[in-house]
């Protein structure tokens, strides 16, 4: 079999490094799953393989990695998900539309076990099956991370109009789910923050694509 390497003296994981190094990841990635290399393995602040591969590289080997056994509901130690991390780093639309597909298939796998438990509970009446999966549907491509942000306002921070298009398609929300962080703070609501940084851009003498993005959200209704 194959050697895995150790962790180097920065304490990166071989994975995570491979990960990380964008197209020319493929082979690397192939033998060190090849080699059983553990997909589910973090490095500091709960970054995965799953993670560096959403950012750098490409859809294959994100789709490689999740063959592999990594977990789409895991989430950074900021609270953040697949979907945060595709956001921030303005994924191309293969990954987001790939990201989507995963999440809809787990989340029917989930309504589905949980009608069957349902029914075998003699306590919980069948009308409240749709209910649920309705409100899990809701909430799925808004996770909120410790800043109380969804995918879609870090979308609008990087400036990535396809990224904020894409999950508003998949049904995620203009609207605020939550009005205040973990610490307090006020969150802002994504058109509001697409219309500041549309006012900081304008300030600059630059043409602002957060102009654009303000233009989607209240066509989709954001106030």
């Amino acid at each position: 079999g194959v050697q895995l390497p150790g962790w180097d003296r920065q304490r990166r994981c071989p994975l995570v490094v491979a990960a990380a190094n964008g197209k020319a990841s493929a082979h690397a990635i192939k033998v060190l799953l090849d080699a059983n290399a553990d997909v589910t393995v973090s490095e500091s602040q709960g970054i995965t393989p799953l993670f560096m591969a959403i950012q750098f590289s490409t859809v294959d080997v994100v789709e490689s990695l999740v063959k592999a056994g990594a977990c789409i509901e895991t989430k950074d130690d900021n609270m953040q998900t697949v979907l945060h991390h595709a956001a921030r780093a303005g994924a191309v639309k293969d990954i987001l539309m790939l990201l989507i597909d995963l999440i809809n298939e787990h989340e029917f796998d989930k309504a589905e076990e949980r009608k069957i438990q349902e029914r075998n509970n003699a306590h919980v009446q069948e009308a409240d099956e749709g209910t649920h999966a309705q409100r899990n549907k809701m909430s799925v491509f808004d996770p909120i991370d410790k800043w109380g942000r969804t995918p879609i306002h870090w979308g609008i921070l990087g400036g990535h109009r396809h990224v904020v298009v894409t999950f508003l398609d998949a049904g995620a929300s203009v609207k605020p789910l939550r009005t205040h962080d973990e610490q307090g703070n006020e969150v802002e609501t994504p058109l509001a923050m697409a219309e500041r940084l549309a006012k900081c851009g304008a300030a600059a003498g630059r043409a602002s694509v957060w102009g654009d993005i303000a233009v989607v959200l209240r066509k989709r209704g954001a106030k």
